[in-house]
């Protein structure tokens, strides 16, 4: 079934028709029509609203990393659209640039001195989609046709690198950033 538009006569079902010719009957002039003639058509326009829902992975908040390696976690990016879409990554805080930086917990902020040397690799390759370096620009990562009902789940893999040059922090801080996921119709 077509979500978008849906185009459906009035005639074509019997209660329509019986509708149809209840409203002729009230409105043709006597003598006009033979009764049950029909001498007309209406039209009905059920349009349901262009729409597209993303739910970004949600089980990467904790995250040892290790020196020396690629460290590598998965989630899952839920989609539901009504049309072809496009989903975009960006890191929208420029503190952080798509970079990894040092965050006080006990005071909420960044040391803006403090990040991990290589920026977190985001990728949707296992589902078709590209491998992106994390930046403050809106990068596509994936895109599709419309989803069925109850949406499509795209695995989404996160990859940090991290050098032995890179810092080892103290209790109480954590490396930090915000990743913003985006999801769009394309017209």
């Amino acid at each position: 079934m077509n979500r978008k538009n849906r185009k459906s006569s009035i005639t074509t079902s019997a209660p329509g028709i019986l509708f149809l010719l209840a409203l002729l009957l009230a409105a043709s002039p006597s003598g006009g029509q033979a009764p049950g003639q029909l001498c007309g058509s209406a039209t009905v326009w059920d349009e349901v609203p262009d729409f597209i829902s993303i739910t970004a992975p949600a089980d990467i908040e904790v995250w040892t990393l290790a020196p020396g390696i690629v460290n590598l976690r998965s989630g899952t990016l839920k989609v539901d659209a009504s049309g072809p879409w496009a989903a975009t990554v960006r890191d929208e805080d420029p503190r952080t640039s798509g970079r990894l930086t040092k965050y006080d917990g006990g005071t909420g902020t960044y040391d803006i001195g403090v990040k991990l040397h290589s920026p977190l690799v985001i990728s949707a390759s296992s589902d078709g989609g590209n491998e992106v370096v994390l930046s403050p620009v809106g990068q596509e990562i994936i895109s599709g046709v419309a989803t069925a009902e109850g949406g499509r789940d795209v695995r989404i893999d996160f990859k940090q690198p991290v050098g032995w040059n890179d810092l080892g922090l103290e209790n109480g801080s954590s490396y930090r950033l915000v990743v913003t996921f985006t999801g769009s119709l394309i017209v």
